[in-house]
């Protein structure tokens, strides 16, 4: 069992703020739609006013299945021709992911550019007019989460370009994680010698809790689960005959990405383009010998993400998506592993500050995007390997600053993902 860590206080504690720093809770009575309504604080005075951008509706696709449609005219929420056809593009890829999954959500987030006065209402119907547009071409409205973010994550410099690109609306959805699955009972096709039979499917539990807590007075972490729930736990029951030795273990493969926006508009960001291996090889092992028996083997894993407490009034937002792939593979002693089955999870997580003043307000948890999927379920048959290389602890964080801000590099340095593992469970079994 590997308790999952990204940020330990001994990698926070040595976050050093400016003079000018200080944390000033927004009033309780503060709402969302209240705060973001305010005109924020200009830290780099705009210098041209802002019209609309030629070239009609316009979408990147960030990385994948993370789609933005830019390029709305000045205070308006209309989709233009450009972004309906984009959208109709997209349907179909979005239609095959939720074949199939009961927790699929498409998750539209609905921004507006830093220069208005009324960006959390404008964003709010950007959102909404492209979940319209997608319930239109057969997306069902239950499988689309909207959230809004006013101005929050516009991009930093005066241009009419960044202007137009935070005039937008982002749709993002979970890759479809899951090989294409296999029928099988047992391995005896693959062990001669050892023989092992799943006698339940790998059971998966979520925690269902994203939370966003104190860890000590300079730290605090964005987590799935808590002290007493993980967030996703893993249970496997095997059945085995013949003469074994060898063991059955957990490896996990991920796919992050994590942003951090600070008030000065810059931006820390790590994304993997692909899935890469989560933790230590193994990722957790039941060794066995003397079969016949059963053996239970049991992991589970509570990503999180640190934020220094000092730090709080000049981030925006944090933002968290984690996509897991959790195998199980099977070893006889001297032969190479076979994988038995796949289970696939997501953790989403987004902060938000009260007060978009600089120095100004606290984190809170934006509750309408974050989760831990599924809530239960069961794991596939697959033969496809997880990937064993490189580290996920190797990716390194990316800085892109257009206001040249001096913490930018400090802050991606205390934000890098760290992990702090524990000893697995005592080996369970009966003769």
């Amino acid at each position: 069992m590997r308790c999952l860590s990204h940020c330990p206080s001994s990698a926070c504690s040595s976050f050093s703020a400016p003079a000018r720093m200080h944390q000033a809770p927004a009033p309780a009575s503060m709402g969302w739609s209240s705060f973001l309504d305010l005109s924020e604080e200009q830290l780099v005075p705009d210098t041209i006013a802002e019209t609309n951008f030629p070239g009609g509706g316009k979408m990147d696709e960030e990385r994948e299945n993370m789609f933005l449609l830019w390029n709305f005219d000045v205070g308006s929420s209309i989709l233009k021709l450009g972004h309906l056809d984009e959208i109709k593009q997209i349907t179909p890829k979005l239609k095959a992911l939720i074949e199939g999954n009961s927790d699929f959500k498409v998750d539209i987030e609905g921004r507006a550019s830093q220069t208005g006065t009324k960006n959390q209402q404008l964003s709010e119907r950007r959102a909404n007019a492209v979940k319209d547009a997608l319930v239109k071409e057969g997306i069902p409205a239950s499988k689309i989460n909207v959230d809004a973010v006013s101005d929050t994550k516009s991009l930093g410099g005066v241009s009419q370009e960044n202007y137009a690109r935070n005039r937008a609306v982002r749709v993002t959805a979970a890759p479809r994680l899951a090989p294409p699955p296999i029928e099988r009972k047992s391995t005896a096709d693959q062990f001669p010698d050892c023989q092992i039979q799943l006698t339940n499917d790998m059971d998966m539990k979520a925690g269902g809790k994203v939370d966003y807590v104190s860890v000590n007075l300079g730290t605090k972490r964005l987590q799935a689960g808590d002290e007493n729930d993980p967030g996703m736990v893993f249970t496997v029951a095997a059945g085995l005959q013949g003469g074994c030795n060898g063991e059955v273990e957990f490896v996990q493969n991920v796919q992050t990405y994590r942003e951090f926006i600070l008030k000065d508009r810059s931006r820390t960001t790590l994304s993997s383009s692909s899935f890469m291996l989560d933790t230590t090889d193994p990722y957790c092992s039941q060794h066995f010998s003397n079969s016949p028996q059963v053996i239970v083997d049991a992991a589970n894993d509570s990503p999180s993400q640190g934020v220094p407490s000092l730090a709080e009034p000049m981030i925006h937002t944090v933002e968290v998506r984690d996509d897991f792939r959790m195998f199980v593979l099977f070893k006889p002693a001297g032969q190479a592993r076979k994988a038995l089955q796949v289970g696939v999870w997501s953790f989403v997580a987004q902060l938000r500050n009260t007060d978009p003043r600089f120095d100004e307000g606290e984190l809170k948890l934006d509750s309408a995007v974050s989760r831990v999927t599924p809530s239960i379920g069961s794991a596939q048959n697959t033969k496809a390997m997880p990937v064993l290389s490189p580290n996920i602890t190797d990716l390194k964080w990316t800085v892109t600053s257009q206001v040249a801000d001096p913490l930018a590099t400090t802050l991606a340095n205390i934000f890098n993902k760290k992990r702090q593992i524990k000893p697995c469970p005592p080996k369970r079994g009966k003769p």
